[in-house]
């Protein structure tokens, strides 16, 4: 059963507090038990609780920023039992606390966490796919027209590409999500001024650069084309190799 990760789901605000009221209760383990099982076993388990929580506090604020952009995220439910922490907390206020146990719960908040991040950068991802639909096609095109001379507006069109598969591929923030969408208008009106929205010339710029094309594919609309941006010059007729038949 799948949870939605969204400003409706409280699911990690209310871990963060359970897991504050057990390490606080852990804390105040004290009397009862001696010094030195205070420092080996419970500060360390204090400490952890802390670092966990406080990390998963943390992406509390990326989950609301995502949200925010419209960015959602499905993960598996929930490891932890809040009432187990609830119980463990009752029962470090008595001084009877099983030490294997809060560990676990430590290991258990720190999956939660890793979840969490796995799932936004998945939604995240998911996102950049929806606005900006065949992004690794455009680096392709690119990266072909890049190999022509004399292609004027290339370069800027292709740092674009470039910038917005670096945003895709990082981590979610919200400055990224901002400049992906800004890229994701951008980017298709940079490639259609550079082909003036033609797809037979676009077909032949990618298979010209990766495999090569034969006369045969190179039809009127692609020479007019060509002719018109005085790129005739930047190709030339070979013949094909036996190896190649």
């Amino acid at each position: 059963m799948n949870e939605r990760v969204d400003e409706a789901n409280d699911m990690p605000r209310s871990l963060v507090k359970d897991a504050s009221d057990l390490r606080r209760q852990i804390q105040r383990l004290t009397g009862a038990a001696n010094v030195d099982q205070q420092i080996r076993t419970w500060n360390p388990i204090a400490e952890s609780l802390g670092r966990v929580s406080e990390g998963l506090d943390e992406f509390k604020a990326r989950l609301t920023d995502a949200a925010n952009k419209g960015i959602q995220a499905d993960l598996p439910a929930c490891p932890v039992d809040p009432q187990e922490i609830s119980e463990l907390a009752a029962n470090a206020r008595t001084g009877v606390l099983d030490a294997e146990r809060c560990r676990s719960v430590v290991t258990e908040i720190g999956q939660v966490r890793v979840a969490l991040a796995e799932a936004l950068e998945l939604a995240w991802k998911g996102h950049c796919d929806r606005l900006l639909p065949g992004l690794d096609g455009y680096q392709g095109l690119t990266d072909a027209l890049m190999e022509i001379e004399g292609f004027d507006g290339v370069t800027q069109a292709r740092t674009k590409v470039m910038a917005a598969i670096g945003h895709r591929d990082g981590a979610f923030a919200t400055d990224r999500a901002d400049a992906f969408a800004s890229l994701a208008e951008s980017i298709p009106v940079a490639v259609d001024a550079l082909l003036g929205g033609n797809e037979e010339v676009e077909q032949f710029l990618r298979t010209a650069v990766d495999t090569g094309v034969s006369l045969d594919d190179l039809d009127d609309s692609v020479l007019e084309w060509l002719n018109d941006k005085n790129l005739l010059g930047s190709f030339r007729v070979v013949t094909r190799s036996p190896q190649r038949r």
